[in-house]
């Protein structure tokens, strides 16, 4: 939502995902940088386990995205309330 709200369209093609997270920071740096960064961590992960191997994800890093979803929610609500309220 933050990504087309802020004029961005992600292509599917081409790193889709990757560019998904640039768009995310660009929209906002200062609110999503560290988020960005995060779920790309995230994803590169995903990659390593989907791709190459199985047990790349602890179960502690698992527990840690399960925190750090609710929080991204949340910023989220925050920006599209204060930059979009029309898209409420």
């Amino acid at each position: 939502m933050v990504v087309r709200a802020a004029g961005y369209r992600v292509r599917v093609h081409g790193g889709g995902h990757y560019n998904t997270f640039l768009a995310l920071e660009a929209a906002d740096p200062k609110l999503f940088a560290r988020q960005a960064a995060y779920f790309n961590a995230c994803r590169e992960k995903r990659n390593e386990l989907s791709y190459e191997m199985a047990g790349v994800v602890s179960e502690l890093e698992a527990e840690e995205l399960l925190r750090e979803v609710p929080e991204f929610e949340t910023a989220v609500s925050r920006w599209v309330d204060a930059r979009h309220p029309e898209l409420v």
